[in-house]
């Protein structure tokens, strides 16, 4: 039974690519046609796309973990020897990794859509949200 669930939770991670393709999907009619997708220590663009390549990129970004992550599933699951500890450990990898390319396909169309922004201003909000709270600095 706890095969069937490892075998499921490594399953949904192809689920990014069709969030993916809809982040895009949804914002495709607003996105400029020449998109920064590559940008400098500053968060300066300094790489540009087409909006269907940027939509290219994205995706295959996306595919080439998720084949790897697939197939590194399969060999896990049929191995006897690898504790179950193990194999959760790898799902979880799996889903940060996942998650960080998903912020990052999600950021780039906002930040084309809105002009400048930081990636991951979230966490920099709450950096300074607790500053002015406490006085002192949360480290991330």
């Amino acid at each position: 039974m706890e095969r069937k669930w490892f075998q499921v939770a490594a399953g949904l991670t192809w689920l990014a690519l069709p969030l993916i393709a809809l982040n895009y999907w949804r914002a495709w009619d607003r996105l400029p046609s020449r998109m920064a997708v590559h940008f400098d220590v500053n968060w300066q663009p300094n790489g540009w796309t087409s909006r269907e390549s940027a939509l290219t990129l994205a995706l295959v970004t996306t595919v080439l973990p998720l084949v790897i992550f697939t197939i590194a599933s399969y060999v896990v699951a049929r191995r006897a020897a690898v504790s179950s500890l193990s194999r959760w450990s790898m799902v979880v990898v799996f889903y940060v990794a996942l998650g960080f390319i998903y912020l990052v396909n999600t950021w780039i169309v906002d930040r084309n859509l809105n002009g400048r922004s930081t990636p991951f201003s979230e966490l920099i909000m709450l950096r300074n949200l607790d500053t002015a709270k406490t006085g002192r600095t949360l480290s991330l």
